[in-house]
């Protein structure tokens, strides 16, 4: 009966993690990176990313939703890849 009693506590206890909200994000997905071989992480502030000097907030936002789309970073990933040798009528 003991070793029921542990496995619920454990359950429970797992359980009770994932009903409150993430407090630190960023130091999670640091552990997640670290167990994957990745010690070293930068962090680029939000201005440092492609977007005008003076673009709006909304701006900002469609860019950050966009960037959530695989297609749009496989896009993105070939536009860098083939820059060299890129015509506006091709894209």
């Amino acid at each position: 009966m003991s070793n029921e009693r542990n496995i619920q506590h454990t359950l429970r206890h797992r359980l009770d993690r994932f009903s409150h909200p993430i407090q630190n994000s960023r130091s999670i997905i640091e552990a997640m990176l670290r167990r994957r071989g990745i010690r070293e992480v930068k962090y680029t502030p939000r201005r440092a990313i492609i977007l005008p000097e003076q673009s709006s907030p909304d701006t900002e936002d469609f860019v950050y939703r966009v960037m959530k789309k695989y297609s749009f970073r496989l896009f993105l990933r070939d536009l860098i890849r083939h820059i060299d040798h890129l015509i506006l009528k091709n894209i």
